[in-house]
């Protein structure tokens, strides 16, 4: 537990602001080693808007598909960006005042999903508070309904579908381009899905640009613990509704004469793809 409180204790003084010591800046950046798995043929960065109805708010995030030969990746652009950069530098040289910059600029979250094609095998990567966890599912297949529909999306023209998965009616928008495959666990149509939006328009996901860089898809080697889609999707929805509760013990903050800090019962920002 020592190792997590120091861990959680470097990351609550970066996002804080406060100086970190010079001497552990100026110390050799110990990053977690990526996993090779398949290399880029191309990618698509989708712009994902998602309304928290609790908190009446939106907010975009932005993510990015990289389309293999056998395996394809959706996750955080922030992190790809992140992962992009690092490649300038050493990774023998590089500092932890360097990662720390590097780290603030892009915002990178690790939760991720890689489609295994091989074996149609989905897998998983998410983080509750600082806890690694992976679980693994078929590549799901959804039952669409092909509609009449059309649309022009990033100068492609895409065509309409509809279907239920997990809770949510989806629409969805698929192009041309003969790839299975879509952002998020979407996927299961003619062509690669460029847009989709739930019918109470809580999420809106759609493709803004398109390309072809050569890139590797792979993950970092967290650690992490094996479980269930269930258990995950309970964990995180008590994490984000009661994150407070995540700060006791050794893990609570403290104010400087040594005082317990005093954590906001605040619901964080939060709505899931998944309702079942």
């Amino acid at each position: 537990m020592k190792k997590y409180t120091t861990i959680f204790f470097i990351l609550f003084t970066l996002l804080s602001s406060a100086q970190l010591p010079k001497e552990y800046l100026n110390q050799p950046a110990n990053l977690k080693p990526i996993i090779k798995l398949d290399n880029s043929i191309m990618q698509c960065v989708y712009q994902h808007t998602t309304y928290d109805p609790d908190l009446e708010k939106y907010e975009d995030t932005y993510e990015i598909l990289e389309i293999g030969s056998n395996y394809s990746k959706y996750g955080n652009y922030g992190a790809y960006q992140l992962d992009s950069a690092l490649h300038t530098y050493n990774g023998a040289t590089l500092t932890n005042g360097q990662y720390a910059i590097l780290f603030k600029k892009y915002d990178p979250n690790y939760e991720c999903i890689i489609k295994n094609k091989k074996n149609e095998n989905l897998e998983h990567y998410g983080k509750v508070f600082i806890d690694y966890y992976i679980y693994e599912e078929p590549i799901p297949q959804i039952k669409w309904e092909l509609e009449g529909g059309k649309a022009i999306i990033c100068g492609y023209t895409c065509h309409k579908a509809t279907a239920t998965f997990r809770g949510r009616q989806w629409t969805a928008w698929y192009s041309d381009i003969p790839v299975d495959n879509g952002p998020w666990k979407l996927g299961n149509l003619p062509g690669l899905i460029l847009k989709a939006e739930d019918a109470t328009g809580e999420h809106i996901i759609e493709a803004i640009i398109l390309k072809q860089d050569k890139a590797s898809i792979g993950y970092r080697k967290f650690l992490y613990s094996r479980t269930t889609r269930e258990k995950y999707n309970k964990s995180l929805k008590e994490y984000k509704e009661e994150a407070h509760k995540f700060f006791q013990g050794e893990l609570q903050p403290q104010n400087p004469d040594g005082t317990p800090m005093n954590i906001p019962k605040r619901k964080l920002f939060y709505n899931p793809l998944e309702k079942e």
